[in-house]
Order: structure tokens, then sequence, then C-alpha cells
């Protein structure tokens, strides 16, 4: 290869370093995001591909609206917690296992002490338990659910199983919304814990690319634009089945086979618990309608600026959960 050529090709591959390395000096992606996490939230998961569940992340939140910055802390399997119920020390502490809940469940803005996790320990009047909050931000329940059964339950063995729920949406088939989940996946690139849209078929290490991921959110954001300027309406969002029974019977079982007992508690807010053939579906399962209870307290206004619960509503919420605990008979 002439002299010349091999000076063009090595030019070239200089100017891509110097590129990538501008980029990641001179642009930070958290600040597409308004800067609600520092650093960002997410890891690579080797199965499901990217993941908020993310073991030993610290950093900081920031509820929008309020210049508050929140520490916040992940243990080493990638949640909040355990927390511990205030009851006598030694001997085997029960395990009480939170499932679900979004943001809302992860306690988005909240301090550690504020989340109705801890407070469902706090609360606590019936002896030794521990409290794991298995919530994510931006992980729907299944997934949630599946990282339950595929990490936690190595290390631990669930007395209690409480399966929370913020929205009437849910899979009928858990197995499939893993598959999609993974799918998308594939369609994000990865830097500084954010995640970006990038075309499906890019190898990783354009994933990893800082230059590459800046470069597909550009072409992606023209696309957006021409799409709004020609009148083209967003692709619809898939129709997803409301929670019902049998999805609930689903959990129910599975908790069943681990020996454990089961509750649904049903967030403030998010499922609209009025609807009267809901609440007779649900008879046949323990629930916790923490809905009705904020209602009665006079809580429906204490909220963070960005919509999630204040610690009042999240307290009463704990408080609400620790009654449930402390009524179960934990199965021997």
């Amino acid at each position: 290869m002439p002299a010349r050529s091999l000076q063009v090709i090595a030019g070239l591959v200089a100017g891509l370093f110097a590129a990538e390395a501008a980029i990641r000096l001179c642009t930070h992606p958290s600040l597409d995001y308004a800067s609600i996490f520092r650093p960002g939230p997410y890891c690579q998961d080797p199965e499901l591909g990217l993941t908020s569940a993310c073991p030993g992340w610290s950093g900081f939140m920031l509820t929008a609206g309020m210049h508050r910055y929140v520490p916040v802390k992940l243990n080493s399997l990638g949640y909040r917690g355990p927390f511990q119920s205030p009851g006598p020390e030694g001997g085997r502490r029960k395990v009480v296992v939170i499932v679900g809940g979004q943001s809302q469940g992860f306690g988005f803005g909240l301090l550690d002490r504020e989340t109705y996790p801890f407070a469902a320990a706090k609360y606590g009047s019936c002896g030794s338990y521990e409290v794991h909050n298995i919530s994510f931000v931006g992980l729907a329940n299944t997934v949630s659910w599946h990282f339950f059964e595929r990490d936690v339950l190595r290390r631990y063995r669930p007395d209690h199983v409480i399966l929370a729920v913020y929205t009437r949406e849910a899979r009928p088939d858990p197995a499939t919304d893993l598959r999609d989940y993974s799918a998308n996946a594939r369609g994000n690139g990865y830097a500084y814990g954010w995640r970006f849209e990038v075309p499906r078929w890019l190898p990783d290490l354009g994933r990893s690319s800082h230059a590459v991921i800046r470069l597909a959110g550009a072409v992606s954001e023209g696309r957006h634009a021409l799409n709004r300027w020609l009148g083209v309406p967003p692709p619809a969002a898939p129709t997803v089945p409301a929670l019902s029974r049998d999805i609930v019977r689903d959990y129910s079982d599975r908790t069943r086979r681990l020996n454990a007992a089961f509750s649904l508690l049903i967030l403030p807010w998010g499922a609209p618990t009025q609807d009267e053939r809901f609440k007779a579906e649900l008879k046949d399962f323990r629930v916790v309608d923490t809905h009705e209870g904020v209602l009665a307290a006079g809580l429906q206004s204490d909220f963070l600026a960005d919509g999630h619960y204040g610690s009042k509503q999240a307290d009463l919420i704990g408080r609400m959960l620790a009654s449930e605990i402390c009524a179960v008979d934990f199965p021997k």
C-alpha cells in the first residue's frame, strides 16, 4: 500500500479518536436528561441488555423543580435496602420482599428513610423482619419480578412477597414482555450511565462510542422533526392489557411455589381502585389499598414537584404495609 494511503488512513483514525475524546470531554449525557441522576442510573445486563438494577451504584437524584440533590446507594444486588424492623436481635429475621411499583416504588426523590419500604420496616411491631425493595426506575413489574427470581432468590428465601402495582397495565405473558424488553434494549447505546436510541444493527463497539451515539441521536431527532413538519403521526403505543384476577393469580401461584405468603399492594393514584368490578376480581387475595388510606388521611396533595410521592404519603403507605406484614401468617 502506498505511503500516501497509509498516511490518509492514519489521519482518519487519529481524527476519529480526537472526535471521540472531544465529545467525551465537552458533552455530558446527563444534560440530555435534565440531570435527574448523576451519574446515569443504567448499566449493562448480559441477559436483558440495559437495566437500572445496577449493583453498588451510588450517586444523586435531582428532583425537578426543587433543586434538591438526594444521595442514593444501591446494594450489592442492585436495589435499595434491605431495611430492618425494630424487632429483637438474634435468630432468623423473616424476609419480606416488595416487587414492582416502578419509580414510585423505588422512592424517586426521597432519602432511604423517607421511602415506604423503610417505613414498612420502621413501623413493624410483630418481631424481626427485613424489607427488600425490588423496585426500579423505568422497569416494568414483569422485568422487576424476573430480576427477583433470577438474582434475589439466589441469596434470600422470602417469607412474604408483596406485588406493588402503580398502574393497572400489566402483561399477560411475562416471557413475551422479557423478550420485548431485551429486543428494545438492542436499540440503545450506553454512555455515562445513560441510554440513547441507536440503530439495532449497530455492533457493540459502536454502542459504546459517544461520537456514534451523538450522531445517531442527531439523525433520530432530525427524523422526528421532519415527521412533525410533514404531519406524520407518531407510531401508536402498543395496547397493554389491564391488570386482572388471572394476572394477579399468576404472581400469587409463583409465590406459593416459594412457600411464601402473597399480598397485592395498590399504590395511590395509579390504579383506578374505585372500579367496583376490579375490586370484586381481587376478593380472593390479600389486598392493601393505600389509595383509600391516602384519601382518608387528606394527603392527596403530598407530592414532589415532579409528581412522585412526598415523604408523608410514603410514610402512610409504609405504615399500612407494616400492618399487612404483621397480619399475615407466614408459612412455616
